[in-house]
């Protein structure tokens, strides 16, 4: 709770610094039409999961492979008020592939092999304020988010993992002539209320220990023609969930959900369109 707390208070002091920060100089044409956007891309990701036993215990699951989808977002930067360059967006991003699972199912204490269908689904809204050096802008974020990921395992054998998270972000801009913008980003957040439903338990809902959520990310915006612009982006997010209280059944005794970690890659790239 104390990292919860620590967390959302870092929040806000950025975000009042955010809004009292004294102007900055004009940005530049090409950053505010590449950041004034709503883009649509494909999206490639792939993850890599890995459960953390006690020691000493066998079975612990482990989840690799890709899934396909769409990634939407929508972009602003602009005067609000008396707050001269404030950025603000959000992204929303739909998965859903056949990784390969190994564990052990819940009714057995078998090992086993095969693809497992993943559907994962997350948004996330950032507000931050730009700063500007001549072709070079840096802007503080704080942001909030929702994730939902579902792994089914076959019949009776669905799992489902939800959070909502909160933290704060750091984005380097840079144009590079006239047509490019490059941009970096890293984010360290806090999972906040991470809960797993059971649907072989008749949808228990267990909850989950708090973890950290990192990401970096590195995007290009390219100018096409008018205000049709090509966009690239690849992502890094590592994040985990904390062990779930132990639950007693019928068919296996005591069960809990143990700690994992989660790495997801991401590669997406689409049009924009500049407004």
């Amino acid at each position: 709770m104390a990292s919860v707390r620590k967390t959302a208070l870092i929040a806000a002091q950025a975000c009042a610094l955010l809004c009292v920060a004294a102007p900055a100089a004009a940005l530049e044409s090409s950053v505010v039409a590449a950041d004034r956007e709503v883009s649509l891309s494909a999206l490639v990701l792939h993850r890599s999961y890995a459960e953390h036993f006690p020691a000493g215990a066998v079975g612990a699951d482990r989840e690799s492979g890709p899934a396909p989808g769409l990634s939407a977002s929508a972009s602003w930067v602009g005067q609000a008020g008396p707050v001269s360059d404030l950025s603000a967006s959000a992204t929303a991003e739909f998965s859903r592939g056949n990784p390969t699972f190994r564990g052990t199912l819940f009714n057995s204490t078998q090992p086993v092999q095969f693809q497992t269908a993943l559907t994962d689904w997350s948004v996330l809204a950032q507000l931050g304020k730009a700063f500007t050096t001549g072709r070079f802008v840096v802007t503080p974020l704080v942001e909030a988010g929702y994730r939902s990921w579902r792994r089914d395992l076959g019949p009776a054998q669905v799992e489902d993992y939800r959070t909502s998270f909160v933290g704060v972000g750091l984005r380097s801009e840079i144009l590079a002539g006239s047509q490019w913008l490059v941009r970096a980003e890293a984010d360290a957040a806090t999972t906040l209320s991470p809960r797993i439903a059971f649907h072989y338990l008749n949808s228990y809902q267990a909850p989950l220990g708090r973890r950290g959520l990192y990401t970096v990310a590195l995007g290009l915006d390219r100018r096409l023609a008018g205000r049709v612009h090509f966009v690239l982006r690849g992502q890094a997010q590592w994040y985990g969930f904390g062990q779930s209280p132990p639950v007693q059944t019928a068919e296996r005794g005591l069960i809990f959900e143990p700690s994992s970690r989660t790495t997801d890659l991401r590669l997406s790239s689409g049009l924009a369109y500049a407004f």
